[in-house]
């Protein structure tokens, strides 16, 4: 399992990181904007996205609506300080259910990754199986 952190502060991200590799067993990526986690992106594929809101070059929101787009099998985790129902809402439209207010309380950071976790496993049960030359 990939996960790939996006935020502009540096000990936002090292938080994150140290929440997941204590409770999960990812593999765990960083970016400090949304092009460059975009960047990352079509480089390595995550399994999640783990994203601030309020970033320089490119914002959370876009990052979302690209991601959302491009690699649309990525969960989507916005983590933020900014709990305006906007952004939230922007969020929503492009599949994120999980918004999470800085300073992220434990556990529900916990819960939430595993809910994520869940819809992951769900969605691969129901891909149709490859059917071969022998089927």
């Amino acid at each position: 399992m990939r996960v790939l952190i996006v935020d502009d502060e540096r000990i936002e991200r090292e938080g994150m990181r140290y929440l997941i590799d204590a409770y999960f067993r990812f593999e765990t990526m960083e970016a400090a904007n949304g092009k460059a986690a975009l960047r990352i992106l079509e480089q390595t594929r995550a399994d999640i996205l783990l994203t601030d809101i309020k970033m320089p070059i490119m914002d959370g929101l876009e990052l979302i609506r690209e991601v959302h787009g491009r690699f649309p099998e990525t969960e989507i985790i916005v983590f933020s300080a900014y709990g305006e129902f906007e952004y939230a809402r922007q969020a929503m439209q492009y599949g994120v259910d999980s918004y999470l207010l800085k300073p992220v309380d434990i556990e529900e950071f916990k819960r939430t990754v595993e809910h994520t976790l869940e819809k992951l496993a769900e969605r691969a049960q129901m891909r149709p199986a490859a059917i071969g030359p022998d089927a």
